[in-house]
């Protein structure tokens, strides 16, 4: 996956509002939107050149890591069309800036996780660079 090491994502931001927080119901709620199952994660694709926004989730498991990613599109008021079978959703900001999420099983030194790419498919929003 990289040279750089391990890395995680803790999946919030410092747009969010200091009060937003998750609680269990949120992640439970979430799983009914994207309740992907650890054999439906691909291996990553020998030679795939992954995006420089792709991260490494050491020991994740898919269930809670998809329930997580649901969580968060939900309080961003991210548009989103989910596929549990292939790991992958589909994104649109209110800004009409479409992305891609996708899940990946990692290889080699990076098989006790699941890295997380995404993908910028179309638009522009400033308050991405920050």
């Amino acid at each position: 996956f990289g040279s750089s090491g391990s890395k995680s994502v803790p999946l919030t931001s410092p747009s969010l509002p200091a009060t937003t927080t998750t609680t269990s119901n949120d992640i439970l709620s979430s799983f009914s939107r994207w309740n992907v199952r650890d054999h439906n994660v691909p291996n990553l694709p020998s030679f795939y050149p992954l995006e420089k926004s792709a991260v490494f989730v050491p020991h994740a498991s898919a269930p809670i890591l998809s329930a997580r990613i649901a969580n968060v599109l939900q309080v961003r008021s991210i548009a989103a069309s989910y596929d549990a079978q292939t790991a992958k959703v589909d994104c649109v900001s209110k800004y009409q800036v479409e992305f891609r999420i996708r899940l990946y099983r990692g290889r080699a030194e990076y098989n006790h996780g699941i890295i997380v790419e995404v993908q910028r498919r179309a638009g522009f929003d400033l308050s991405y660079t920050n």
